[in-house]
């Protein structure tokens, strides 16, 4: 399943916000160098979906603070974004 994610990275916790118009906004508390907050963000969105980090990668925007993201297992997607509605 396709996603869009809007990353904050530099906060203080990681989490995972809200779901508004498409689009999953994640807080992260990694800096955003050489990699380091993308894969905060695959940790975070792996415990909060209950998926394996393997089944997440990153499709476009891996220098970009919006990025589209794939995640294997639609089901748990699906049911870790109405607990978000």
């Amino acid at each position: 399943m396709k996603i869009k994610v809007s990353v904050k990275p530099r906060s203080p916790i990681s989490k995972v916000l809200s779901f508004e118009d498409n689009i999953l906004y994640v807080k992260i508390a990694a800096i955003p160098h050489k990699g380091k907050s993308n894969l905060e963000l695959i940790k975070t969105l792996s415990i909060f979906f209950k998926i394996p980090k393997s089944k997440i990668s990153i499709l476009k925007g891996s220098k970009s603070k919006i990025k589209e993201l794939n995640l294997d297992d639609e089901q748990k997607v699906i049911v870790g974004l109405k607990k978000l509605l």
